[in-house]
């Protein structure tokens, strides 16, 4: 039988995660910034979460929903067809304010009072927020701390890996791309080894899910891992259906969730900005395939744009 796992010590890992951005390398991009000094690195922020936009959402998968949603402005990467761009690149745009205990409190009384099961932190890319998300958990009343869902694009580095391990309940992670040629020219990752960060922190997980020993409290009935891609026009051959292949062998017990219905967003609205294929929507033989090959490599592992198929 296994052990109760220890409640982390959340005032330790907000310290430690304040004391990381005097030399910053949450992400690694190692820009070695002090960002607490001001807004100096790539993702242009210092030790304050802006947020965006917070809400009770039954968008996301039927595992994680109700939840309560935080969306958090700043990135470590620039993808073209980014829904959030514009919060990606000006972190600080309206409506975005400060994350802060006693703001966010009130919200999660009442969501809680409605339902919500778990807190899920998304971006742009939370991980660039540790230490006022951190900071935000510890000073929560305990009956507010729900199970932590963290939304990510799996660039995450050892660092940030080992203060977050203990506190989150379910990662949720974004794997888009399978060669980092695709990565620089679709995700904006630039001198990043894309492939061999996110598949690192999926092996992290994957290890850590084995052996129980991370995760918060309260996790009954949450996926430890859940990883997402997300299938882009004219990408199917390149990237979806060699990514598929890969997700059944390599990480066997990850709940996967294949979403087909791209729209058009950021640079890829542009005319003269990314493939000309970012600037439509998925055919329908693109998404009969992709799902196809899905369900015979994941069987009852799949989810398609979040739900379990007939």
């Amino acid at each position: 039988m296994q052990a109760p796992r220890a409640v982390p010590d959340l005032a330790a890992l907000a310290a430690a995660a304040t004391r990381a951005v005097e030399d910053c390398r949450l992400c690694p991009r190692d820009c070695g910034v002090n960002r607490h000094l001001g807004r100096v690195g790539f993702c242009r922020l210092d030790l304050e979460a802006p947020c965006y936009k917070a809400l009770l959402s039954h968008g996301e998968e039927p595992e994680l929903s109700p939840t309560a949603l935080l969306d958090l402005g700043g990135c470590s990467l620039r993808c073209l067809g980014c829904s959030e761009w514009d919060h990606v690149v000006d972190p600080w745009r309206a409506p975005a304010v400060p994350l802060r205990a006693d703001w966010l409190a009130a919200r999660l009384a009442r969501w809680i009072a409605r339902g919500a099961r778990t807190i899920s932190f998304v971006g742009g890319e939370p991980t660039v927020h540790l230490p006022a998300v951190l900071k935000t958990l510890a000073e929560l009343p305990a009956p507010l701390r729900l199970p932590v869902v963290w939304n990510t694009n799996g660039v995450l580095g050892p660092q940030s890996y080992s203060l977050l391990r203990q506190v989150v309940a379910c990662w949720v992670v974004d794997y888009k791309v399978v060669d980092d040629g695709a990565a620089r020219r679709l995700l904006g990752a630039g001198p990043l080894a894309y492939i061999a960060e996110v598949e690192a922190t999926l092996d992290r997980i994957e290890v850590d899910a084995a052996l129980g020993a991370a995760g918060s409290v309260g996790e009954q009935g949450l996926p430890r891992l859940l990883i997402r891609h997300l299938l882009v026009p004219g990408e199917l051959e390149r990237s979806t259906l060699p990514l598929l292949e890969r997700l059944s062998q390599r990480w066997p017990s990850a709940v996967v969730n294949l979403m087909t219905m791209w729209l058009p967003h950021g640079p890829a609205l542009g005319s003269a900005a990314g493939p000309a294929a970012l600037r439509r929507v998925n055919l329908d033989a693109e998404r009969a395939q992709a799902i196809a090959e899905a369900q015979w490599l994941l069987g009852a592992r799949l989810r398609v744009d979040g739900k379990r198929l007939p």
